[in-house]
């Protein structure tokens, strides 16, 4: 049994023990009747103080894997909203006029709320991200968004989708953060997060490469479809399993040169592999593509 667990099963029999001692002592009328209201306002601290940390312990081992190291501050701010309410709760036991706490607390909190309402919604964004899980630590996705919008390159040579792509490295309370091909690291804030398109490439098992070569217009087509061919039948054959249903279109043809895309399907865990062979081989065959006659 772990410490938590064993502090979870003491608590648990110490708040028994509590409440049927109390039960008891005001059954059989053992102390005073004023008392009994200090000792109702004790049960429910004990009770409280159990309740709230187990709840509090819970959200920090349950937040641990997905909000690496941010567990603990979801926990704190927990614990601070919840020992708020016991003690208006244990004031109102007192009979203590909290009414005008609760018009003060309020009040503050709206002035507070105004004053921070960005910090607040990224903190509200990340809990939305946690629970709705458009990607894990790890995944690799691109973050699309109009906030940083990119200038798309122009035709022929594609639709760029504007963005930051990497890997996904922690979802923290206002910031997440990214870590990119060339390891530098990109903290988008939480706000913004939810509302961009994600591109996630873990989520699909295999992707679809395309791969654009420009030959001169004199160059033969036929000549560089049989070099890609001889390239494709003299790779390895584990390099050859990577790479399914192989092909090569003409996307475009201007009085200089004419478009091609070498289109490949490979599974997810190859695609970076698969991609860095087809620029190599593309660029052999290119050079060796003869003038047509």
């Amino acid at each position: 049994m772990n410490a938590f667990k064993r502090n979870l099963v003491i608590g648990i029999i110490i708040l028994l023990i509590g409440a049927v001692l109390v039960h008891a002592l005001i059954l059989y009328k053992l102390v005073p009747n004023p008392d009994i209201q200090y000792m109702n306002v004790a049960l429910t601290l004990v009770f409280s103080i159990i309740v709230v940390e187990v709840i509090a312990r819970g959200i920090r081992l349950a937040g641990s894997k997905a909000l690496k190291g941010e567990g603990s501050a979801v926990s704190d701010l927990f614990r601070v909203v919840a020992y708020t309410i016991v003690v208006i709760t244990v004031l109102y036991e007192f009979k203590v006029n909290v009414t005008g706490l609760l018009v003060g607390a309020g009040f503050l909190g709206i002035v507070l709320g105004l004053a921070a309402q960005n910090t607040l919604g990224n903190i509200l964004a990340g809990f939305e991200i946690m629970a709705t899980k458009p990607f894990r630590i790890g995944d690799r996705v691109k973050i699309s968004t109009w906030q940083y919008a990119n200038i798309a390159s122009t035709w022929p040579h594609g639709l760029l989708v504007p963005g930051f792509e990497g890997r996904i490295e922690k979802v923290g309370l206002v910031y997440s953060s990214m870590i990119s091909k060339d390891n530098v690291r990109t903290y988008v804030p939480n706000g913004i997060l939810i509302q961009a398109a994600v591109i996630n490439y873990e989520r699909s098992d295999t992707v679809h490469l395309r791969q654009r070569v420009e030959l001169p217009i004199g160059k033969s087509f036929e000549d560089f479809k049989s070099n890609i061919n001889k390239v494709l039948k003299a790779a390895p054959a584990s390099m050859r399993k990577k790479i399914n249903d192989f092909s090569i279109e003409i996307t475009d043809i201007n009085s200089i040169f004419y478009g091609l895309d070498l289109c490949a399907e490979t599974s997810l865990q190859n695609a970076e592999e698969v991609e860095e062979f087809l620029k190599e081989k593309s660029l052999t065959a290119a050079a060796a593509t003869k003038q047509a006659k």
